[in-house]
C-alpha cells in the first residue's frame, strides 16, 4: 500500500521528480524504465514540466499533488490517505478530490481516506465508515448514512441538526 499524509511529507532539498521517485527507490538511482514512471505519475497529477522545482517553488496543491505522484507511482493497489486535504481551501480540496478520485477509477485503486469533511467525499464513496471513539458506529452507503436519522451523534457530525 501507499500511504499520503496531510503534511505531505516532500524533503526540500530535493527536486519534485526526486521527491516522487523517493516511491520507487529510496537511493534514487533510477532505471530509464523508472525514470519514465516518474514523469508518467507527474503527468497523472498535471505536473509535467514540474519536475526540476523544488518543493517551496510550488503551492499547496501542487505539493500535494507531488505527493500524490509518489503515492502512485509506487503501483500498489491500495491508498491510504490521512487527511490528505486538511489544510487546503475548500476549491482546491474539492479539485484534489476529484483528482483522487479519477486517478482511483484509471487504475482501479482502493482508496481508503480519513477526513474530516465527509459531504465532499461522500458521494464518490463507495463505502462510509463513520468512527466515533474509536469505533466504526456505522459502515455504509452515503445515502444510507444520511440516513441515520436516529443517531444524533452522525447528525450532529454531518451538520444536520438545527442549531440552537
Amino acid at each position: 500500500s501507499s500511504i499520503l499524509f496531510q503534511d505531505h511529507n516532500l524533503f526540500p532539498h530535493l527536486s519534485v521528480a526526486d521527491n516522487v521517485a523517493l516511491g520507487i527507490r529510496p537511493s534514487l538511482k533510477l532505471s530509464l524504465g523508472e525514470r519514465e514512471r516518474v514523469e508518467a505519475a507527474l503527468a497523472d497529477v498535471e505536473l509535467s514540466g514540474f519536475e526540476k522545482r523544488k518543493p517551496a517553488e510550488l503551492s499547496g496543491g501542487q505539493r500535494q499533488r507531488v505527493a500524490i505522484a509518489r503515492a502512485l507511482v509506487r503501483a500498489k493497489p491500495l491508498m491510504l490517505l490521512d487527511e490528505p486535504f486538511g489544510a487546503l481551501d475548500p476549491g482546491l480540496r474539492r479539485e484534489m478530490i476529484a483528482r483522487v478520485d479519477a486517478l482511483r477509477r484509471q487504475r482501479a485503486l482502493t482508496v481508503l481516506m480519513t477526513i474530516h469533511t465527509p459531504d465532499e467525499v461522500g458521494a464518490l464513496a463507495d463505502l462510509v465508515a463513520y468512527v466515533a471513539r474509536g469505533q466504526v458506529r456505522h459502515c455504509c452507503s452515503w445515502v444510507q448514512l444520511l440516513a441515520a436519522a436516529d443517531d444524533g451523534e452522525v447528525q450532529r457530525f454531518l451538520g444536520l441538526l438545527p442549531v440552537a
